[in-house]
């Protein structure tokens, strides 16, 4: 158990930053999707439908694989500090068997 260094602290304020930027970046999306809506019909040319088929078709779906890719680097990062967790519970009742 001395040889393992972990923080259980320290990766819940991980998990905790992520779950906000996650939070946060799915906001601004959205908020930015309805921004831009605001144009989409005074904006009749092939630059107009060029931005709007990347928006709709490359942007978002860039964005919503980010958003993706913070879920699951959430969650194992709460499945790891759920395990030290367990490990340490396992080490300080061990300690007290004694």
């Amino acid at each position: 158990m001395k040889n393992l260094q972990y923080n259980l602290d320290n990766m819940q304020t991980a998990i905790d930053n992520i779950g906000i930027l996650r939070d946060e970046m799915d906001m601004k999306k959205d908020n930015l999707i309805v921004s831009l809506e605001c144009i989409r019909e005074d904006w009749q040319s092939g630059a107009g439908a060029t931005f709007f088929s990347k928006l709709d078709n490359e942007w978002s779906m860039s964005i919503d694989e980010c958003l993706a890719l913070l879920d699951s680097f959430k969650t194992c990062l709460e499945e790891a500090r759920n395990e030290y967790s367990k490990i340490e519970e396992e080490h300080s009742v061990e300690h007290l068997n004694v």
